[in-house]
C-alpha cells in the first residue's frame, strides 16, 4: 500500500485557483485558498489533517451539548461509530470542498443550541 492521496477530478481546479490566484467561472476560490494556506506549499496531507481536525472538533463540541458525564468515552464511541458506519472517513480524507457542507449544518446546530456562548467562541465556531 502506498501513501497516495485520493484526489477528485475537480481538485486540480481548486489547487490551481488557490496557488495561482485564478478565479474559475463556475467555482469559488475559497477552497483553493484553503488548500494553499494549509498545505504550506509543501504537501496536501496537511490539508487532510486540518479537515479531520475540524471535523473532530465540531463533533466534540456537538457531544458537549448533550453529554455531561463520560464525555471522552462517548466522543470516542461516536467517532468510531461514524468512522465505521458512515462515509465520514472517506469524505474527510478527500480534497474536495463538498466535505464542508455537513460540517456547516453541525456548526449551525452548535451555534443554535449552545448556551452562554462568549464572543470569542462564537467567532471561532463561525469561522470553523
Amino acid at each position: 500500500m502506498g501513501s497516495h492521496l485520493y484526489i477528485q477530478i475537480r481538485a486540480p481546479i481548486y489547487i490551481y485557483s488557490g496557488f495561482e490566484g485564478f478565479v474559475p467561472v463556475d467555482r469559488p476560490i475559497i477552497y483553493g485558498l484553503f488548500l494553499r494556506f494549509f498545505s504550506f506549499k509543501y504537501s496536501a496531507w496537511f490539508v487532510i489533517f486540518v479537515q479531520n481536525a475540524i471535523t473532530s472538533f465540531l463533533v466534540f463540541e456537538f457531544c458537549k451539548l448533550f453529554i455531561r458525564k463520560y464525555l471522552g468515552f462517548f466522543f470516542a464511541f461516536i467517532l468510531l461509530f461514524l468512522t465505521f458506519f458512515s462515509g465520514i472517513g472517506w469524505y474527510s480524507n478527500q480534497l474536495m470542498p463538498d466535505f464542508f457542507t455537513p460540517l456547516i449544518f453541525l456548526n449551525f446546530s452548535i451555534l443554535l443550541f449552545k448556551e452562554n456562548l462568549s464572543n470569542q467562541k462564537f467567532f471561532s465556531y463561525w469561522f470553523c
